[in-house]
């Protein structure tokens, strides 16, 4: 290139990453399953209560991986008790 004119390069854009599908198989409908923040949210408590009721036995839980899930169904019958 003469004269000082530089060449930009076009900006290199990566793929949208595609929205994660909620899969519901084997789940009863009307029944939910929920993340501990959603679960605190839903119940109006802190993540750290949640985590404590988990402890003492109070609330029912599933892990998946690293991550604790719970079904709703099973949450409202365990605080009815």
């Amino acid at each position: 290139m003469r004269g000082g004119a530089m060449s930009i390069p076009a900006p290199i854009h990566s793929p949208p990453t595609p929205t994660p599908k909620v899969v519901t198989v084997g789940i009863p409908d009307g029944d939910e399953i929920l993340n501990t923040p959603a679960l605190a949210s839903r119940l109006g408590i802190s993540e750290r209560h949640v985590l404590a009721m988990i402890r003492d036995g109070r609330l029912p839980c599933m892990r998946v991986g690293r991550s604790l899930r719970f079904r709703w169904s099973t949450v409202l019958a365990a605080l009815s008790k």
